[in-house]
């Protein structure tokens, strides 16, 4: 059985998200900058295609803004295996001194999906003991095979397995779950293939005894993201358990079999930025889209981790001074893409 049926099987309704959160956010669900790109957006969107119509206008909206996101001449990125293709168990992992806190965090990439049957895998914080622990602990952001149908915690219910032909954008672990939007239901994301993308994800404590996670699958929609929110206290005490605990880009550290993987990122990665701390979310679409290897914005610069805007198989080394490296887990390598 794919461990990500395990995870659905033992999904269990959290003990402390969100109440129903409406499926189009009204600006007083966010902070006022928020609102204003919002309606920035929707007014240039209405310009340009007419109508906005859930998957539809979600996928014209990849299409059109995916130039944005687009390398320039000579940029580079890192082009990971699909999946079950030899030599294709291929991650980052940043362990040890240099793992990226689990609960005040923004990771940032710039992504071009391939198409594969199954399951993704992008971002984790998970143990490293090639098991799936089924824990708060385990927190992934990355595309999931289902229909897209979702009960009112933002749990998908309509899992596809290995075999299936669509995903969309979730949520993964946070004790066995894979959360396609947020509780409500909110609004699902389907990925869109062969489009470049910016997306994010962050964490945070609020209030002194939640734990907040957020998902942004495409940064060009900055009001557009899935949140779920645990207990700290239930948080804490699966972390107490956690074996050798690894921030991992890349594939799933549990799924390998020799040098191949069944849940592999399947696409093209660049721009891989990291903060110790979760930053506001204008903060976040101006370091996605800077180009540079420095943090630009005030909190980027105080809570930098690390960046490697281009980074090639020979070269995934920190570029930000934070002096993060992350190290591969094995003698597999992604192959080399240069922008022409």
């Amino acid at each position: 059985m794919n461990v990500s049926t395990k995870r659905q099987q033992m999904a269990r309704p959290l003990s402390n998200v969100e109440a129903a959160m409406p499926q189009h956010m009204s600006p007083m669900s966010c902070d006022e900058s928020i609102a204003a790109e919002r309606r920035t957006f929707l007014r240039g969107l209405t310009a340009a295609v007419g109508t906005v119509c859930g998957v539809s206008a979600y996928g014209g909206v990849g299409e059109a803004l995916g130039q944005k996101a687009r390398p320039l001449p000579g940029q580079t990125g890192l082009i990971f295996a699909s999946n079950h293709v030899s030599g294709s168990d291929i991650r980052l992992e940043w362990a040890g001194a240099n793992l990226l806190p689990r609960t005040s965090h923004t990771a940032i990439w710039t992504a071009r999906y391939i198409h594969q049957l199954g399951y993704y895998a992008v971002t984790w914080h998970t143990s490293n003991d090639g098991s799936w622990h089924a824990s708060l602990y385990e927190f992934g952001a990355h595309p999931y095979p289902t229909t897209g149908s979702v009960d009112s915690t933002g749990q998908s219910t309509g899992g596809l397995g290995s075999s299936g032909e669509t995903q969309y954008y979730e949520i993964a672990g946070l004790g066995a779950s894979d959360f396609i939007a947020s509780p409500g239901p909110g609004e699902t994301f389907p990925v869109v293939k062969d489009v470049w993308v910016r997306q994010a994800r962050t964490c945070k404590v609020v209030n002194g005894d939640t734990l907040r996670h957020r998902f942004w699958p495409d940064l060009s929609r900055p009001a557009k993201f899935i949140q779920q929110d645990v207990r700290l206290a239930d948080y804490q005490a699966d972390a107490a358990k956690a074996v050798s605990p690894t921030f991992v880009f890349g594939c799933s550290p549990w799924t390998a079999s020799g040098n191949v993987n069944g849940e592999t990122p399947s696409g093209t990665f660049r721009a891989i930025k990291l903060f110790d701390a979760a930053l506001p979310i204008a903060d976040i679409v101006s370091e996605s889209s800077s180009g540079s290897d420095l943090a630009v914005t005030s909190s980027g610069r105080t809570s930098v981790w690390y960046i490697n805007e281009n980074p090639t198989p020979k070269d995934i080394s920190d570029k930000s001074g934070a002096s993060h490296s992350p190290r591969w887990a094995n003698a597999n390598r992604p192959r080399l893409f240069r922008a022409a």
